[in-house]
């Protein structure tokens, strides 16, 4: 049971402190707020989403670090989704505006091990069947930290698209003496992953494919959805899209490797 949830379905990420509050208070189970340690005073701000699972199954988790949305909008999105697929859900800010000057040795992809290492040890939760999910393009903050951590068993992010494609638009300017084209983050990921085409990246579909066709034809892990339709920005509708799309997918890569554990 999802209590509340057309309540909560309907609610804008801007509304007031308190119709958030009583929002999350309306799932069941309810939602949890949680600070996750990360490096000295830096905490990761989410909200967690248990799925109960009956005996001493413990259940796969989808996992959201925000780049360019909330917490409270991830939530928002991606709540009914992956109660549907049988999913906890944890919605993280990420934090990396929050790591200042001072601070410039905390490397802001390292929040990905923080997330993992807070997972492993919470109840409930299978620690093989973590998946991560970027949410927006590009996303190479969330591709390196995958790569950093070793852990995760699924992930979508850009995977690197986006420096590709800055590359490629700085060496087709005029008098550019040229450079080595950077290798995609993706090739270093070891686990399956998704990238996903998003509206409002500046990269046309088309283009990002060939960028990474010769990784992707060398790499069967590599997955691409294209889901940018012709508007410039994300409307509520694509969102739900967006959210569907990557928790079908996110859902197959973590039942296989259930009934690859269960053989």
């Amino acid at each position: 049971m999802l209590g509340g949830l057309p309540e909560w379905h309907r609610l804008d990420p801007s509304a007031e402190p308190e119709a958030v509050r009583r929002c999350l208070e309306s799932f069941d189970p309810p939602v949890e707020a949680v600070a996750i340690p990360w490096r000295e005073d830096l905490f990761l701000d989410s909200y967690y989403l248990p799925f109960e699972r009956s005996g001493t199954d413990r259940a796969p988790i989808a996992v959201c670090i925000g780049e360019m949305r909330s917490k409270e909008e991830l939530l928002i999105v991606m709540a009914r989704p992956a109660r549907e697929r049988r999913l906890a859900l944890l919605c993280v800010d990420s934090g990396s505006d929050d790591v200042e000057a001072p601070r410039r040795s905390v490397r802001p992809e390292s929040c990905v091990t923080a997330v993992i290492d807070y997972l492993v040890e919470l109840p409930g939760i299978d620690p093989n069947r973590i998946a991560l999910i970027a949410d927006g393009s590009p996303s190479s903050l969330i591709a390196k930290g995958v790569v950093m951590d070793g852990r995760v068993a699924a992930a979508v992010c850009d995977g690197g698209l986006w420096e590709l494609w800055e590359h490629a638009q700085t060496a087709s300017l005029p008098g550019y003496l040229g450079a080595i084209a950077p290798t995609p983050i993706v090739a270093a990921i070891r686990c399956p992953t998704l990238i996903p085409l998003l509206p409002g990246s500046g990269i046309d579909p088309v283009y990002a494919k060939d960028l990474l066709s010769s990784h992707q034809a060398r790499d069967r892990r590599i997955a691409i959805a294209d889901l940018a339709p012709q508007q410039s920005e994300m409307a509520p509708a694509d969102s739900r899209i967006w959210a569907e799309t990557t928790l079908n997918w996110v859902s197959r890569q973590l039942d296989g490797i259930q009934k690859i554990a269960e053989r």
